[in-house]
């Protein structure tokens, strides 16, 4: 069981250019990848998860990831959010250009149970999923 702590603000990738101190509100900030990491991981996917799962080994529900850089590690730093997390919801900050601040989102996981394959989607034969209003639910900006 995890001890119980202040939030931590998870930068996906820090370039060491920009300024997240607004951040600082939602909890301590922490790098997952910074800049002189970020070419070798694309090259060496496997090296690439391995590092940011030992980062995120201290990874709690509460904390939040900001949500900044390569898509590709954005995508892995949830993954193993998700994993590192017995709850299901996944805290996301996004800056807004219009508010000039992060903006948290709630981003709702449910467990999946059966996951179709490509050749099941394009054939139509399944229909998998959430109907449209629970999908639109699953985001909630606070």
């Amino acid at each position: 069981m995890c001890e119980e702590r202040d939030p931590i603000v998870w930068i996906v990738y820090n370039d060491g250019i920009r300024d997240f101190s607004r951040a600082e509100k939602f909890g301590m900030l922490k790098t997952i990848v910074s800049g002189q990491y970020h070419n070798g991981f694309l090259k060496d996917s496997s090296n690439m998860v391995n590092f940011m799962r030992e980062v995120l080994r201290e990874y709690q529900p509460g904390d939040y990831l900001l949500m900044v850089g390569e898509p590709a590690l954005c995508g892995i730093a949830i993954t193993i959010a998700r994993e590192m997390s017995s709850e299901h919801n996944i805290n996301l900050l996004r800056w807004n250009n219009h508010l000039v601040e992060y903006i948290a989102l709630e981003l709702k996981l449910s467990p999946l149970e059966f996951v179709p394959t490509r050749a099941e989607l394009v054939k139509g034969a399944i229909v998998v999923g959430p109907s449209l209003k629970e999908s639109q639910e699953d985001f909630n900006i606070r």
